[in-house]
């Protein structure tokens, strides 16, 4: 996990220094989010507060869980060219995936167990 959060830190956060939470730990939640089924920023901030204890024990997260404005807010103002640049060491078996989506409802943070 660490090595993944370390390549969200290489990501430049576009918002202002007074940001409340890190853009590295935001962009960390969003992809374990999507990987379980997140598709829209509502999906991810409930992810997050439904996994937050979880969450926080792999990133640093003071105020509690970011809300789907927070997400909405940093995904408006990330520059798509630089997260293209990013390494690419984030790939996933899509078939795979796309399987083991189809077969869950309601979405996996809102069953009992933590993550997917």
């Amino acid at each position: 996990m660490q090595s993944i959060i370390s390549i969200f830190r290489e990501v430049r956060d576009p918002r202002d220094f007074n940001a409340r939470y890190d853009c590295a730990a935001m962009l960390f939640i969003a992809l374990a989010a999507t990987l379980c089924g997140a598709k829209s920023c509502v999906d991810i901030a409930d992810f997050a507060e439904a996994n937050a204890d979880a969450l926080a024990e792999l990133v640093d997260l003071p105020h509690g869980a970011p809300s789907h404005d927070s997400f909405s807010r940093l995904f408006r103002l990330l520059d798509p060219a630089e997260l293209a640049g990013a390494p690419q060491a984030l790939a996933v078996d899509g078939d795979h995936a796309g399987r083991r989506a189809a077969t869950r409802s309601p979405p996996p943070w809102r069953r009992s167990s933590p993550w997917c």
